[in-house]
């Protein structure tokens, strides 16, 4: 049993022996990681994450386009740095690249009535490359942000009838049931 702090045996990682942890010094530097805000590079972000980040770095770009030298083809569109964003993300840009292009793109893209196809992320907007359909980027993530509270309204109401329902069971119990 490891949970009363006893040592582990030796164990291979990767083809080569670890030291003697305890699982006390694990957990603590398990907690360290998480308490430092660094995530390991392998981590998987959710769509909701990779959309709040390119929001937030780009917002600022999209609304000064006059201000930008050269100026952008299109103000809609705005260029990202796809390896800048994986690194804030943590995770690989490549990785991140084929999310926007294959799967964000797939998922949110659509045709206009006229046969004009809609884009989230374009791979090329004129000159620029790695573009973001920046106000199509606003609406989904408001539209994800409605969907995250509705969620968690109806989620927090089922707690709260739950709740209701245990107290009334203790309540009977308690005073001799009937």
């Amino acid at each position: 049993m490891f949970g009363n702090g006893k040592t582990r045996r030796p164990s291979r990682n990767n083809g080569c022996l670890s030291g003697r942890l305890t699982i006390h010094s694990s957990r603590t530097r398990f907690a360290g990681r998480l308490n430092s805000g660094v995530r390991p590079m392998d981590t998987i972000p959710t769509d909701l994450q990779i959309l709040k980040v390119i929001y937030k770095q780009y917002v600022r770009a999209f609304r000064e386009r006059e201000s930008v030298e050269p100026p952008r083809v299109t103000k809609i569109y705005v260029p990202i740095d796809v390896p800048l964003i994986a690194q804030q993300l943590r995770t690989d840009p490549d990785e991140l690249f084929g999310r926007l292009y294959y799967h964000l793109d797939h998922v949110y893209s659509y045709k206009q009535e006229n046969g004009t196809k809609v884009h989230l992320f374009a791979f090329a907007v004129g000159e620029d490359r790695h573009c973001i359909n920046f106000p199509y980027l606003a609406a989904v993530l408001a539209e994800r942000h409605s969907q995250h509270r509705r969620e968690f309204l109806a989620i927090a109401i089922a707690l709260l009838s739950l709740a209701i329902s245990l107290g009334s069971l203790v309540a009977q119990a308690l005073s001799g049931g009937a």
